[in-house]
């Protein structure tokens, strides 16, 4: 969405109704009920009218089988023959031709070109797009979007992600019903693309999951790595932009603070023993006293300022996401949250005014010196202790 565009730059967006305009000078106003804003810009976004073709019915058709936006109605005419504009728009393919396209089209060498006059001066590229002359309606079989494929041995979804270039949620939304571990032999769907545009897994590098709202900024603290060598180790990344639960190719680096993705697929399923409620204590150093929950504006600069809060939320929404896969296998979980504010003084408060002793897991508190006190207040205790240190927060 724009506007979360607009907050992440940190653009302020005020919702007012403008009645007047002032564009003299260098300063431009625009006065509004609740006041005169000031800008050296103003930029005016009215929308558009579709343009019409003028053919005969036009009008009593409009929005019952002729439609202006492809984004908004496209999906209604799926697998169905369309004109749009008296023209097909055809997005070139791998190892197609001229030849072959025209053939495909029923159309000759010269009609193609004379409407896409860039093929007399260069070669025809994939991801090229056309323009095809509409002379007669023309059948045109829809090419699937997906394919099946069969899980390889160890082969976890990250690897079928990264193997068919999309991310986690991409391929679990074309898989509802995956289940949380993948079986070898088992029969899922992934993009139907070329097997030459598959990405192979190549053991010399580590692989990592980005996580929600991790920009390349937080890559490097984490990673210690910048965005031009991320970008040449993951080509197509500059033109598409990180995304969440993308797998990226990184160094092997075994310094790297935060996990990245499993490395290997064994099942544990079967070696659970017990399914009693499991109580697990999670302490992270969000530092809420310092947010400001009544403006959106200045929470949401907030997360991107603050290191602490923003891994922490990070390391949170991992958590959420563990937790909810132990509930799919039938574990029932009490998960308490506790903010660490990153002050020794707040973890001895936390320790003595609840039962940690008396948890089945305490997971954190990433910072070396609140790790050392929980872990000396629990030392003999029968706690599972999974500490998490976090050498990069500053």
């Amino acid at each position: 969405m724009m506007i979360d565009h607009a907050y992440d730059l940190g653009i302020e967006v005020i919702y007012d109704e403008v009645s007047k305009v002032e564009v003299d000078g260098n300063i431009k106003k625009l006065t509004t009920p609740n006041g005169v804003y000031e800008a050296k810009v103003v930029i005016v976004a009215t929308g558009n009218v579709p343009r019409r073709l003028g053919v005969e019915n036009e009008d009593a058709l409009a929005m019952n089988g002729i439609s202006w936006c492809a984004i908004c109605d496209g999906a209604f005419f799926r697998d169905k023959d369309i004109i749009v504009d008296q023209f097909i728009y055809h997005e070139v393919l791998p190892k197609e031709t001229i030849y072959s396209i025209t053939k495909r089209y029923d159309i000759t060498e010269e009609d193609l070109k004379k409407n896409n006059t860039f093929l007399y001066a260069n070669a025809l590229q994939k991801n090229d797009e056309l323009k095809i002359p509409v002379f007669k309606i023309t059948k045109v079989e829809a090419k699937s979007t997906t394919k099946t494929y069969i899980v390889k041995p160890k082969e976890g979804k990250w690897r079928v992600a990264y193997k068919f270039g999309i991310t986690l949620k991409e391929l679990e939304m074309l898989n509802p019903d995956m289940k949380a571990v993948l079986d070898a032999g088992e029969i899922i769907k992934v993009p139907n693309i070329a097997e030459t545009e598959e990405n192979e897994i190549d053991e010399r590098y580590s692989y990592y999951t980005v996580l929600p709202k991790e920009g390349f900024y937080r890559l490097k603290l984490k990673l210690d790595i910048e965005q031009e060598d991320i970008e040449a180790l993951n080509p197509g990344l500059k033109e598409s932009g990180l995304k969440s639960g993308m797998v990226l190719k990184i160094p092997h680096n075994n310094t790297i603070a935060v996990s990245s993705v499993e490395t290997s697929n064994d099942d544990l399923t079967d070696k659970i023993e017990s399914f009693e409620t499991k109580h697990i204590a999670l302490m992270l150093p969000f530092r809420l006293d310092r947010v400001n929950p009544d403006s959106l504006y200045d929470t949401k600069k907030q997360i991107k300022n603050d290191i602490f809060l923003s891994t922490s939320l990070d390391f949170y929404s991992g958590v959420l996401m563990a937790v909810d896969s132990l509930k799919h296998l039938g574990i029932s979980l009490k998960v308490d949250v506790y903010d660490t504010k990153n002050q020794l003084s707040q973890v001895g408060y936390l320790l003595n005014t609840n039962d940690l002793k008396n948890a089945d897991a305490v997971i954190g508190p990433l910072m070396p010196k609140n790790l050392e006190r929980v872990a000396s207040d629990l030392k003999n205790k029968n706690v599972t202790k999974i500490f998490y240190s976090e050498n990069n927060l500053k």
